[in-house]
């Protein structure tokens, strides 16, 4: 009976110890001992258009990583006017100053990122552009990721003109969605290489059309090419620019710059930049009678009380034509005229600048005066 006992006694011990045992691994291996619970802001989000207001981005990628006790936040975008920002900024998520970058430089800006809730932070600007904020809330489920715009004392408005002239205030709601990381590196990537691509063939445009630009005008038929000095006057020749459908007399070829929109010209300019002249031309076909109509629309326009009208219609060349005359400039230094045309399907602005105490000088009215319109006939 004895030795019974004694071996029940050891079998139980056994089976303890066997259960003990058992129930040590279960607890090592749990998913809960090994794993931390994961922070529900970090990882790779990408913005959702259709489900966000007034998007400013075709596309965009936000990756959270976290580095020691930071965490690094990139922002890449696609946008439809060809700035694609690359963004990055160290925080601590306490509010402390961060620096950004863009694309590995340094911005002329200072963000602050603040975190009261697990899932909520707000970043804020405090640099040269700042004032505005934003909160970033994921989703109790984690899948989504929304950015709203909250109050602040930014100076610069988002706001749009209705169709009856009202402003009205532009809401940005960006809503993302949470992707693995591989996938949000590899958007990056591809992202940062077309950017890289665009900017390169960019380049090669700019460069192809400088070198149009340098020839867009040539020195009239009988008249040699040489340049002289500003202050010879005798030396001044007519110069022809075919594609603007212009002739112009200037003591120097004029140098044209393409821009979006207009081409524009270099016509004069005295070695102390006191006195300059400058020509915008339209690249596109415009409707100068609608153009027109509008103009004589706004200069009628009735002003209120003690205002003082700046811009007067008039005639140039014989044809309807609008100056104006500015002294209020920088300084004030110098007085600007502006003369705007519409002919030939294009429009001509004219720019002017002098010292406030002198008269008009003699070179922008010869200038202005020596303007004429190409015509089949007359194209050289």
């Amino acid at each position: 009976m004895q030795l019974l006992t004694v071996r029940l006694f050891v079998t139980c011990l056994l089976l303890l110890s066997a259960f003990f045992s058992v129930v040590m691994q279960q607890s090592a291996t749990s998913p809960q001992a090994t794993r931390p619970v994961a922070d529900p802001i970090v990882g790779a989000w990408r913005l959702d258009v259709k489900k966000s207001t007034n998007p400013l981005a075709e596309s965009e990628i936000l990756t959270i990583a976290v580095q020691g006790d930071l965490f690094k936040l990139t922002f890449v975008a696609t946008q439809s006017n060809r700035y694609n920002p690359h963004y990055e900024a160290v925080t601590d998520m306490k509010g402390t100053v961060s620096n950004p970058t863009d694309s590995g430089k340094p911005m002329n800006d200072a963000w602050r990122f603040s975190r009261n809730e697990p899932n909520v932070f707000v970043q804020e600007g405090v640099g040269a552009f700042g004032g505005w904020k934003k909160e970033y809330a994921v989703s109790t489920d984690g899948k989504t990721l929304t950015v709203h715009e909250l109050p602040g004392n930014s100076k610069i408005i988002g706001d749009k003109i209705d169709s009856n002239g009202v402003i009205r205030p532009v809401q940005h709601v960006l809503v993302f969605e949470k992707i693995p990381e591989s996938e949000g590196q590899r958007l990056i990537q591809e992202m940062v290489d077309a950017d890289a691509a665009q900017k390169t063939l960019g380049a090669k445009k700019a460069a192809e059309q400088a070198e149009l630009d340098a020839v867009a005008c040539n020195v009239a038929q009988g008249q040699t090419g040489a340049p002289e000095p500003i202050v010879n006057q005798s030396a001044w020749r007519e110069y022809i620019c075919p594609k603007d459908g212009f002739a112009i007399s200037l003591p120097n070829a004029p140098k044209r710059q393409s821009l979006q929109g207009f081409n524009f010209y270099k016509l004069f300019m005295t070695e102390d930049e006191s006195i300059v002249a400058q020509l915008w031309v339209s690249s596109e076909p415009v409707d100068c009678t609608a153009g027109l109509r509008e103009m004589r629309a706004m200069v009628n326009k009735p002003l209120p009380p003690g205002a003082i009208r700046g811009t007067t219609e008039t005639t140039f060349q014989g044809m309807p034509a609008f100056e104006s005359v500015d002294p209020h400039t920088n300084g004030p230094k110098y007085l600007l005229y502006d003369l705007a045309q519409c002919s030939a399907n294009r429009t001509y602005r004219f720019h002017a600048r002098w010292l406030t105490d002198h008269p008009k000088p003699e070179e922008v009215s010869r200038i202005f005066d020596s303007f004429r319109l190409l015509t089949n006939e007359n194209n050289q």
